[in-house]
């Protein structure tokens, strides 16, 4: 390689890791993780009729948008079911080896859930929750980058880096219980089984990713007006940990829940990491009461069909899409 095509080389390589990449020193070994935040949630939940509810929802962030939907119905006195749909789209980092690039990528996702209530009005209020999910990530072409560097023993090598983030079919299925075993307390425990598919060009099969895992849920009323939550699921592609600090019933609110939470979502193998904070806004056109099947209760609670269609049976922490690479590399000549 003559030195004008090697300097062109050069200069082609800087100019495509300064449009692009994030990262200062090739290799690159950071393995960066994505604040999407801040955002804001907001929420509009109502009753058709006495035994149907709907809720419509939405998020936006500098890195983060989302906008979903849940339909849900009583079967009988003690059952519900519903059904939820979601699209997600998020900026996030990818690590490469001749830098960091960001992408927005996109993701829409359908799920189901049933839920049955063992005794109306039993001491712990004990419930059955069955939920299950299926998403799909698309895949985008990122390009190449070219550039040279020097190895730790002193060779200058030519590198071409094929970059790509490969999108992802995922499914999984989560049985679990709910209970109140103390005034004002809400424990859920689950079950989780998700399996991952990636659409790998350059990496082997093995990082894709299927698995049992566990869900861990707490819900305190700490005041007539202000309660706090906090989640911790461990699953195979990744582990999630939120917490949410909740306003209700305030008079000047009517009929606003309002909110502050944080989430965090460690991707496992080589599927990144994420982490927003933000406000959340929720509004009941109809703020009908019936606790009389929960004595627990600290204070009356919104209709328990509003707060069933409220949580959505399809909701995934992040866009499950994993950085896909190849290196070709040869040692400058001459």
């Amino acid at each position: 390689m003559n030195k004008f095509a090697r300097l062109a080389l050069i200069l082609s390589g800087l100019m495509l890791f300064e449009s692009g990449a994030l990262a200062t020193t090739v290799p690159n070994t950071e393995t960066p993780t994505t604040f999407v935040g801040p955002v804001v949630k907001g929420s509009f939940t109502n009753r058709l009729v006495e035994d149907k509810a709907y809720s419509l929802s939405g998020e936006a962030g500098p890195r983060n948008v989302r906008i979903g939907g849940t339909y849900a119905w009583k079967i009988t006195d003690a059952q519900r079911f519903k059904l939820s749909i979601e699209y997600l789209w998020q900026n996030i980092i990818y690590s490469y080896f001749s830098g960091n690039t960001s992408s927005w990528m996109n993701q829409y996702a359908a799920g189901g859930a049933y839920q049955y209530d063992f005794t109306a009005g039993a001491r712990m209020h004990p419930q059955l929750n069955i939920n299950a999910y299926f998403s799909h990530a698309a895949t985008k072409d990122l390009g190449n980058i070219l550039g040279i560097y020097t190895n730790p023993q002193g060779v200058l090598f030519d590198y071409n880096n094929l970059r790509r983030v490969a999108g992802s079919t995922t499914f999984g299925i989560s049985p679990g219980i709910a209970i109140s075993p103390w005034r004002g307390g809400r424990l859920t425990v689950a079950l989780n089984y998700d399996r991952a598919h990636y659409n790998f060009q350059y990496q082997p099969d093995d990082e894709n990713s299927a698995g049992f895992g566990g869900t861990l849920g707490v819900k305190q009323i700490i005041t007539n007006y202000l309660g706090i939550g906090l989640t911790a699921a461990v699953r195979k592609p990744f582990n999630t940990y939120n917490v949410d600090v909740s306003f209700a019933r305030i008079p000047c609110l009517h009929s606003w829940t309002v909110g502050l939470f944080g989430s965090y979502t460690v991707g496992k193998f080589t599927l990144p990491s994420t982490w927003d904070a933000g406000i959340t806004a929720d509004y009941y056109l109809d703020q009908s009461r019936d606790d009389a099947d929960n004595p627990r209760a600290r204070y009356p609670v919104t209709n328990s069909m509003l707060v069933f269609a409220k949580t959505p049976a399809a909701y995934m922490p992040q866009v499950l899409a994993d950085p896909d690479g190849l290196l070709l590399q040869s040692p400058v000549s001459g």
